[in-house]
């Protein structure tokens, strides 16, 4: 419930002060800029380095790359372009951040965290900018952590890499029903064989959505049967897509990577390249590898 500031004498905004922390003290003075009692000023420190990692060391507490003192103080830092979270688990809140950092960043990466959707709410809505870029490295997530959450949490992402926690074989529908268009990039690791068990005419009105070099990378868990792989490939990758053995940086394309269960020593990998209408009704139009022989080498990021 709202408590009204004026209800209280001289002596106890001061003492208010003393005790909030630099986040919060922040917030009441922009709040309330006039108000006696709420001084000294809270002021934010900028941090000009390219990323901020924050993380959880071997003695249990929060930690800063860039401070090498007690993170307990009165100093409040603007964080920008990257942030890094790392060794969160459920028993962590957001506010240890927050109450420290005036978030601003456009990359947010985890790095084996243990994530819970209050975490990930909380986060959001002390963070002031959209985030563009996503990355959960290992870490695991509780069940509450959707795909339908994180798009609705993240409405402006346009590149998501993440282990196959959330994902499920309704991750199109999920990403359509969000609007989600001009994204440049989707990577999934460690991906359940169901999530390509999706229709082909949901899958080109999706990539058709995005930028005009969107790539989607999904990489199979465990030892995959090629007959059972190549099945699901054929059903699902009709003469509306190019069949590539190699990456083609031009064109909408997908990059499907799995170990056989028979060679487990070698990895797997075709790549399905949307085409344009010209090169649906032209059968002898030059394929994005003639067009473009300079092919780049390409493995799905980790």
């Amino acid at each position: 419930m709202p408590f009204p500031l004026h209800a209280l004498d001289y002596g106890s905004r001061c003492r208010l002060r003393e005790l909030v922390t630099p986040r919060e003290a922040y917030d009441l003075q922009i709040a309330a800029p006039h108000f006696d009692g709420l001084k000294p000023i809270q002021t934010i420190l900028r941090r000009y380095s390219g990323f901020t990692s924050v993380r959880i060391n071997d003695d249990n507490e929060f930690y800063a790359d860039f401070m090498t003192k007690d993170m307990n103080n009165d100093k409040l830092y603007l964080v920008k372009n990257h942030l890094r979270i790392a060794h969160f688990t459920s028993n962590h809140s957001a506010q240890l951040i927050t109450d420290r950092f005036v978030l601003a960043p456009s990359q947010l990466m985890f790095i084996e965290c243990d994530i819970t959707a209050k975490f990930l709410q909380d986060l959001c809505s002390k963070t002031t900018t959209n985030i563009s870029k996503l990355d959960f490295m290992s870490g695991s997530f509780h069940d509450d952590v959707t795909l339908e959450l994180v798009c609705t949490l993240f409405k402006e992402l346009r590149d998501l890499n993440v282990f196959d926690n959330f994902f499920t074989r309704t991750w199109i529908d999920t990403f359509i029903s969000h609007k989600f268009t001009n994204m440049t990039n989707i990577s999934v690791y460690e991906a359940s064989i169901d999530l390509l068990k999706v229709e082909e005419k949901q899958l080109i009105e999706f990539m058709q959505a995005q930028d005009s070099n969107f790539k989607v990378g999904i990489t199979l868990k465990g030892n995959c049967g090629d007959s059972e792989v190549q099945k699901i490939l054929g059903d699902l990758f009709s003469k509306f897509f190019w069949d590539l053995k190699e990456f083609c940086s031009d064109g909408r394309q997908i990059a499907i990577s799995w170990v056989s269960s028979k060679d487990k020593k070698n990895l797997n990998e075709r790549y399905y390249v949307l085409r344009n209408y010209s090169d649906i009704i032209s059968p002898n139009f030059a394929t994005p590898q003639e067009k473009a022989p300079i092919l780049m080498n390409y493995a799905p990021h980790i």
